[in-house]
């Protein structure tokens, strides 16, 4: 099967859309990880990968939340 290359996606927090996520595809593997670091509310949270245009073909096999806090540059 023809590898898809990179794909992007977007990526929505509660009907927000925040960021587009970019999918690298790595030479020699059909896996890739990214990463975005987002405000989560207390309680329950709505995410959403969304692919509306360009290239989309790609399986999400896992999103992972974790805690943590980021802080700008100082």
């Amino acid at each position: 099967m023809p590898r898809a290359g990179d794909v992007t996606g977007d990526l929505w927090i509660n009907g927000q859309k925040l960021t587009t996520a970019k999918l690298k595809s790595y030479s020699g593997t059909d896996w890739s990880h990214t990463y975005n670091w987002v405000s989560l509310k207390g309680g329950k949270n709505d995410i959403k990968l969304s692919c509306d245009s360009g290239n989309c073909n790609a399986n999400v096999a896992r999103i992972r939340v974790i805690p943590g806090e980021v802080s700008g540059p100082s």
